[in-house]
C-alpha cells in the first residue's frame, strides 16, 4: 500500500481504492462525538507531526484546525506504485478539499469542508459545477432525511445555501458563483460549494455583531519592550492559493465580527488562482463595503492607471540612479524605458533602493499611518514586493504579496506584521525603512461607525 499506510489519520479508515488513499471524514459530520471533542482530543486523533493528511493547528491560539487541499497529492512508492491521497465523506463516494474545523472555548464549533473552490480545484465548467451540487445535495439528503430550507444569495450574501436541521447538528450546504452576463461579456464562472456543519441550535449562520471603535482601541497591547499591537486579529491560511489579498482581507472582517471567507472574498475581488493586484482589491472591497457596513481607505500606492503613478515611479527610478552612479553599481535605463516598480524592487540593489525610498515626506507619512491605525485598533492592509530584502521560512520567494501590519514599536523603529500563512506566520517584525521599500499600497478595512 505504499507510504500512505503509515501516516494516515486515525479515527476514520483509511481504505485502498486502487492507487487512491481515503482518508474517511465521516466522523466530523455531526453528532456528539464531534461536538463534545475538545482541541487536546481533536489533537490527539486529528493531528500528527510530518505526516500526510494530518490537520495542522492555523495558529498557536489553537481557535481552528485546517487539513488543507490533498486530492491532487500524488507520490510514487518504492514498488513504483502511484499513490494519490483524497479526503471522503460518504463512505468514500464524495471527495473533499480544504476543511477548517473551528473552535470556540476549546471545543469545536463548526467544521467547513470544501466540495469546490476555484482557488483550489481551478475553473470548471457550468456542467460540472452543476452536476457537484446535485450529486452532494443528493447525499446530504440521502444522509440527514429531513428536508432542507433555502437559504437564498441576497444584497449581503453573494452564496445561495440549504440548510438542514437536524438532531446531529446543522448543515449548511452553502454555494456561490458568477452570473453570466451577456451585456457586460461575462461568463458564468463557479465559485465555490462548501458543506459547514454546526451543533443544533444551529450556528451555521454566524451573526455579524461587528465591534466599535472602542472595542477596538482596547484590544490593542502595549508591551514593554516598546510593542504596540492588536493580537485578537485570527489567522487564516490561504494554502496554495494565490489568495494573499483575499485571505488578508477575511482576517480583518473576522477580527470585526464578520462571518466571511476568503472565497467569497475571491468572487467579491474576482481573484484569479494567482493572486488579486492590490490594485483591484481595492476596488473590489470599496463595492463590497457597505455590504459588511466598512470603509476602504487607501493611504499610500504606487498607482499604475495614471499620470502621477508614473512620475511617481520615475522619481523613483532616477533617485536610485543618482545613488547607483555614486556607488558605481548598475544604473535602469529611464531615457529609453518606463521602469516598472516591481522590476525597480526586484533588480535593484536593497540598500540602495532603501536610501532611495526611505525618505522624505511620503516615507513620514507611512510611519504616522502606521502608528495611528494600530492605535485605533486597526490592522493595515500591506501590499508589497517580496525579495527585496532576505526573510527566511516563506513559502513565496519573490513577486507582489499582501500582508497584515498589526502591530510597531517606536524604540526599535520596527513594524510587527502577520503573513495569512498559518502557524508560525502569526507575529513577525522588521524594520520600517525595510517595510516601506518593500511596499506598493497601504490599505485599511474598518467599521463605518
Amino acid at each position: 500500500m505504499g507510504l500512505a499506510a503509515a501516516v494516515l489519520l486515525q479515527p476514520g479508515s483509511a481504505v485502498a481504492a486502487g492507487d487512491r488513499e481515503r482518508i474517511d471524514l465521516d466522523p466530523l459530520m455531526g453528532g456528539e462525538q464531534v461536538w463534545e471533542l475538545g482541541a487536546d482530543e481533536f489533537a490527539k486523533k486529528y493531528i500528527k507531526e510530518d505526516a500526510l493528511g494530518s490537520f495542522a493547528w492555523v495558529s498557536s491560539a489553537k481557535a481552528s484546525a485546517r487539513l488543507e487541499h490533498l486530492s491532487r497529492w500524488e507520490w510514487t512508492a518504492k514498488d513504483g506504485t502511484k499513490n494519490k491521497l483524497s479526503p471522503t465523506i460518504g463512505g468514500g463516494q464524495h471527495e473533499i478539499g480544504e476543511v477548517i474545523v473551528r473552535f470556540e472555548d476549546e471545543m469545536v464549533s463548526r467544521v467547513e469542508m470544501s466540495v469546490y473552490n476555484r482557488g483550489d480545484d481551478g475553473e470548471i465548467s457550468k456542467a460540472e459545477f452543476q452536476d457537484k451540487l446535485r450529486e452532494i445535495t443528493a447525499f446530504l439528503e440521502s444522509k440527514l432525511k429531513v428536508k432542507y430550507e433555502n437559504r437564498p444569495a441576497s444584497s449581503r450574501k453573494t452564496a445561495s445555501g440549504l440548510l438542514w436541521r437536524t438532531k446531529e447538528g446543522y448543515f449548511l450546504l452553502e454555494y456561490s458563483f458568477r452570473k453570466e452576463d451577456r451585456a457586460a461579456r461575462q461568463r458564468f464562472r463557479p465559485e465555490y460549494i462548501m458543506i459547514k456543519v454546526a451543533p443544533s441550535p444551529g450556528k451555521s449562520v454566524a451573526k455579524n455583531v461587528l465591534k466599535t471603535r472602542s472595542d477596538l482601541r482596547r484590544e490593542v497591547v502595549k508591551e514593554d519592550n516598546g510593542d504596540v499591537l492588536i493580537k485578537t486579529v485570527p489567522m487564516v491560511d490561504q494554502g496554495q492559493k494565490g489568495y494573499c489579498a483575499v485571505a488578508s482581507a477575511e482576517r480583518v472582517m473576522r477580527y470585526y465580527g464578520i462571518d466571511v471567507s476568503q472565497h467569497e472574498m475571491a468572487q467579491i475581488s474576482n481573484s484569479s488562482r494567482g493572486g488579486t493586484s492590490g490594485k483591484e482589491m481595492t476596488r473590489a472591497l470599496a463595492a463590497a463595503a457597505g455590504k459588511y457596513h466598512t470603509r476602504v481607505l487607501t493611504h499610500f500606492e504606487f498607482d499604475y492607471e495614471d499620470e502621477k503613478g508614473w512620475k511617481d515611479m520615475e522619481k523613483v527610478a532616477k533617485a536610485y540612479n543618482r545613488l547607483a552612479k555614486k556607488a558605481g553599481k548598475a544604473q535602469f535605463d529611464t531615457d529609453k524605458y518606463w521602469i516598472p516598480i516591481g522590476q525597480l524592487l526586484s533588480q535593484g540593489d536593497p540598500e540602495l533602493l532603501k536610501e532611495a525610498r526611505a525618505t522624505g515626506v511620503k516615507y513620514e507619512r507611512f510611519k504616522s499611518k502606521v502608528h495611528n491605525y494600530i492605535d485605533d485598533g486597526v490592522p493595515l492592509l500591506w501590499a508589497l514586493w517580496l525579495g527585496v530584502f532576505k526573510e527566511d521560512g516563506l513559502p513565496q520567494s519573490g513577486g507582489g504579496h499582501m500582508r497584515l501590519i498589526i502591530g510597531y514599536n517606536r524604540k526599535t523603529e520596527e513594524i510587527i506584521y502577520s503573513d495569512s500563512w498559518g502557524a508560525g506566520h502569526e507575529v513577525k517584525r522588521m524594520s520600517m525603512d525595510e517595510a516601506y521599500t518593500m511596499t506598493m499600497q497601504l490599505t485599511t478595512l474598518q467599521p463605518s461607525s
